[in-house]
C-alpha cells in the first residue's frame, strides 16, 4: 500500500513537471512569435521610411525642375 501511494505521488510530481515544461515551451513559442512580429514591424517601418525618402527626393527633383522652368520662362519674357 505504501509503495502504491509513493508511486502515485511520484507520478503526480512527474506530471506537474511536465505541465511546467509544457507551459514554458508555450511561453517560449509565444516569445519567438512576438520577436518575429517585432522584426516584421521593424522591416515594414524601414520600408516605409525608404519610401518616404524616395518620395521626398522625387518632390525635390520636381521643385528643381519647376524652378528651372520658371527661370527659363522669366528669361524668355524679359528678352521679348
Amino acid at each position: 500500500m505504501n509503495t502504491t501511494g509513493l508511486t502515485v505521488a511520484i507520478l503526480a510530481l512527474g506530471l506537474a513537471g511536465c505541465d511546467a515544461r509544457t507551459e514554458n515551451a508555450a511561453e517560449n513559442d509565444t516569445n519567438v512569435q512576438n520577436t518575429a512580429e517585432n522584426e516584421m514591424n521593424v522591416e515594414n517601418t524601414a520600408e516605409g521610411a525608404l519610401e518616404s525618402i524616395k518620395n521626398a527626393a522625387e518632390d525635390a527633383g520636381n521643385v528643381i525642375e519647376n524652378t528651372a522652368e520658371d527661370v527659363s520662362n522669366e528669361v524668355e519674357n524679359r528678352a521679348e
